[in-house]
């Protein structure tokens, strides 16, 4: 059985084996990087404003000449953070200048809509660059940076052949984890999936995987449970507001508790509360 990708803890276990980073590097950005050191949690002072934000693995070439980053988002969680600091941080840290930089985000759930635009993200990959372009449309080469979105959950006939197996990795291990069909024959699939198996998980693996799952549920509940009460407060605000109107309008307590199914003494209680106000 699998361990879920989505969860950072198994994530930076497989991702931080030197193999499977430089492979996945290779295929997904198409260049060839070698690294002594792959870091987790990469923070940067000072922090960007408010953003206290830290790169989940962070890795810099022997030759010192190319920086590769890769993280998960939770995209309707984060997506406008991360972007801050993506156009901030990289623009202020010595650690980036002069350098190539490749960002990868692997986002960790089905797309929905983004922040701004409202409209849903329909592409498995696609990539941003931080560079503008002229009036004639000639790129003018300023931050040296390629952004990669990955979006595992887009199910796409045609996706890019240098893609598809990791993406499928990504999502079956995040949605069945047993008994899934991903391309074995890869050497590198294989390798990560030997690393990710829940046989092969120290005590500490399994005590850590479990506590960054329970503060993912404690965290959607929150997000829940406000979004349940903000609505709750809003429908009440309503029916205040209609028992007001109606009110004014010379409409009986009894018409408005059939209007909005509040017993006759509530309405008469916030009519009460309303003249006293007034």
């Amino acid at each position: 059985m699998l361990a879920n990708l989505d969860n950072e803890v198994i994530f930076k276990k497989a991702f931080t084996d030197k193999i499977v980073f430089t492979a996945f590097v290779k295929d997904i950005v198409g260049i060839d990087i070698e690294v002594d050191e792959i870091q987790t949690e990469k923070k940067f002072e000072p922090k960007v404003g408010h953003i206290d934000f830290s790169l989940n693995i962070f890795a810099e070439s022997k030759d010192e000449r190319i920086i590769t980053e890769i993280q998960l988002l939770e995209y309707d969680h984060y997506l406008d953070d991360f972007s801050h600091y993506i156009s901030k941080q990289q623009h202020r840290s010595s650690v980036y200048f002069n350098k190539q930089i490749y960002t990868i985000v692997i986002l960790t759930a089905p797309y929905e809509f983004t922040s701004k635009l409202r409209e849903p993200f329909k592409n498995e990959a696609f990539i941003s660059r931080l560079d503008p372009r002229s009036v004639m449309c000639s790129e003018v080469l300023t931050s040296k940076h390629r952004l990669i979105f990955l979006n595992p959950y887009y199910k796409n006939s045609f996706r890019d052949a240098q893609y598809k197996d990791w993406l499928d990795l990504m999502c079956k291990s995040n949605q069945t984890r047993s008994n899934i069909k991903i391309n074995y024959n890869k050497a590198t699939i294989k390798r990560v999936a030997d690393l990710i198996n829940t046989y092969n998980l120290t005590p500490e693996d399994q005590a850590e995987r479990k506590k960054r799952e329970a503060t993912k549920i404690t965290r959607k509940l929150n997000k829940h449970h406000a979004r349940e009460e903000g609505i709750q407060i809003g429908v009440e605000r309503v029916k205040k507001q209609t028992i007001i109107n109606g009110h004014k309008e010379g409409l009986p307590p009894a018409l408005l508790s059939k209007i909005t199914g509040l017993s006759v003494d509530i309405i008469q209680k916030i009519i009460s509360d309303w003249q006293k106000e007034q």
